[in-house]
């Protein structure tokens, strides 16, 4: 079971995974035809897989010789595997790209442009050139900026210029704030090599303890933010309809997300095993996202 964790959470399958799914169900969400988006999510798969993998092949780099974790070792370990990996999800995230409309292009390709962005030498700082992500105290808003063009702006974006209605805003809202209260604590994770390089975060600017405390509430307005997706604004729409739909069942697996992220989150600390965050954090975005997807079809199938 240990291994069979490893190789999906350290391949970036899991995560990449949880990607692909929260796109397919934030098209159920706003009534976008679900077939329209199967490449869309074909390419949100291998892309993340790709972006990931790169990511941590570029942070082994960084990271110091003597620095320890189950993690480190095992992509240590894999590491020329992961190269060639990192290739095939890139070409098959390329294939899709070509698949998809100019607007979803558009909006891939700024996202694409900050992951690497995210990973590679580009903004001068203290002397040096340095990648995004160690700028101060914007790491995980880059990650929840990213993961919102790519899974929510990119489904209602079948035309351009790309129109906005307010379940469009709403459900970006709703990525952003999920993703930033899952992603806070891996700045708890990362607190003792941030240090070491002097890269100053959330962390280390408000403490674990508050820290936690940030992801917490961000957890809470993501939960308000889906009872105005799920509850409020179906009802505003057209109140009969919405007791005819599957919205209200569909806002439990929101809760279910929302809350065991909080669960997850509360117990967090610097000392936690790496999988903590990477297998069970990202497990929330899988569980809430099949859910909503698997609810939302149902009027589908009956």
């Amino acid at each position: 079971m240990r291994t069979l964790r490893n190789l999906l959470v350290y391949s970036n399958v899991w995560i990449a995974l949880a990607a692909s799914s929260l796109t397919l169900a934030n098209a159920v969400v706003i009534k976008v035809p679900i077939e329209s988006v199967f490449s869309l999510s074909a390419f949100v798969f291998f892309a993340t897989a790709a972006a990931y993998t790169f990511l941590r092949l570029v942070g082994l780099v960084e990271k110091h010789v003597e620095a320890k974790s189950e993690f480190l070792h095992w992509v240590r370990k894999y590491k020329y595997p992961l190269m060639v990996w990192t290739g095939i999800t890139a070409s098959a995230a390329l294939y899709f790209f070509f698949q998809l409309n100019v607007a979803r292009q558009i909006v891939l390709a700024a996202s694409m442009l900050l992951s690497v962005l995210y990973g590679i030498p580009c903004v001068p700082f203290k002397g040096k050139l340095r990648p995004l992500r160690q700028l101060p105290y914007i790491k995980t808003i880059l990650v929840a900026l990213t993961w919102m063009l790519t899974t929510a702006v990119t489904v209602y974006a079948s035309n351009w210029p790309i129109t906005l209605r307010p379940q469009d805003i709403l459900l970006c809202l709703f990525v952003f704030t999920f993703i930033l209260g899952l992603t806070i604590p891996f700045d708890i994770r990362d607190a003792k090599w941030d240090k070491e390089i002097e890269l100053p975060t959330i962390a280390h600017l408000l403490g674990v303890k508050r820290t936690r405390q940030l992801a917490l509430a961000m957890l809470i307005v993501y939960l308000l933010l889906g009872f105005g997706l799920f509850i409020f604004l179906p009802c505003y729409i057209n109140y009969p309809a919405f007791f005819r739909s599957y919205y209200l069942a569909a806002f439990v697996a929101v809760l279910f997300g929302g809350i065991g992220g909080y669960i997850i989150v509360q117990k967090i600390d610097e000392n936690s095993p790496d999988h903590y965050f990477t297998f069970r954090i990202d497990g929330m975005i899988i569980i809430q996202s099949i859910g909503i997807l698997l609810i939302l079809s149902l009027d589908r199938w009956m």
